[in-house]
């Protein structure tokens, strides 16, 4: 993979080229932000977590398309005050723009094919043993979304079942997740993956990205969590709404 600093003057050009640009990030689809020009190190670092939930989201979305093949290819989002762009840049990585309102929808489009042809295979990422990988030993190589594998973690169960238990709190892609206790050895490997990570506060679409898991899968886990008292669920603190999504 190409080195972030040979990345960093590729944004460059785009962020300088196309009046307007405030943020330019490339990131693996796991929510790791791999280069970035026009931010500091933690807003590129919230950018790209929240881009993985969004992929994630999108890619849920693709699938009830018949005739597509559940790839997500572009997400653009019209906000009070700007625009922010999400493209597919190879089979694990995006990159994301965010662009205040005056930008030139057309040139930013064009823009960001043209960098994305310009890196190429260097922007096709490897999927990474990301935390869960890292906390809980698990081994991937029996294919992450295969339904086989999917099934088997959640016995056959929907999420929509998994939270019909009354009193259990309703689990979004913006639900905050905190572990309440430690993990035990005859927990799956997702489980252990899944208290370890939240020592602090997750969102259910972050939990998603950094298991490698889709979204209703890692519901059924968390639902099972919440029921032996092993995490606590709660929704983030709401904010005045100001974003318009088109």
């Amino acid at each position: 993979m190409m080195q972030q600093a040979s990345m960093d003057w590729m944004l460059k050009d785009l962020a300088e080229g196309i009046p307007e640009t405030r943020h330019v990030l490339v990131l693996s689809s796991d929510g790791l932000c791999m280069a970035q020009y026009g931010t500091d190190t933690d807003t590129a670092d919230r950018l790209a977590a929240a881009c993985a939930g969004l992929q994630s989201l999108a890619r849920a979305v693709a699938t009830e398309l018949p005739h597509g093949d559940g790839r997500m290819r572009l997400v653009v989002i019209e906000m009070s005050g700007g625009f922010f762009y999400l493209m597919a840049a190879g089979a694990r990585a995006y990159l994301a723009v965010l662009a205040d309102e005056g930008v030139d929808a057309g040139l930013m489009g064009q823009g960001m094919r043209d960098l994305v042809a310009r890196i190429g295979e260097h922007l096709t990422t490897p999927p990474r043993q990301g935390r869960a990988g890292r906390m809980s030993g698990t081994d991937h190589s029996w294919g992450q979304d295969r339904p086989e594998r999917l099934y088997v973690i959640t016995g056959g169960r929907s999420a929509l079942r998994a939270q019909a238990a009354p009193g259990r709190p309703a689990l979004d892609l913006v639900t905050l997740v905190v572990a309440c206790a430690e993990p035990r050895p005859s927990m799956p490997p997702e489980a252990t993956a899944i208290l370890r990570m939240c020592s602090s506060p997750l969102s259910v679409a972050e939990i998603s990205a950094y298991l490698g898991l889709p979204v209703s899968v890692t519901v059924v886990l968390l639902a099972d969590l919440l029921e032996g008292k092993q995490v606590e669920a709660r929704s983030p603190v709401p904010r005045p709404s100001f974003l318009t999504v088109r």
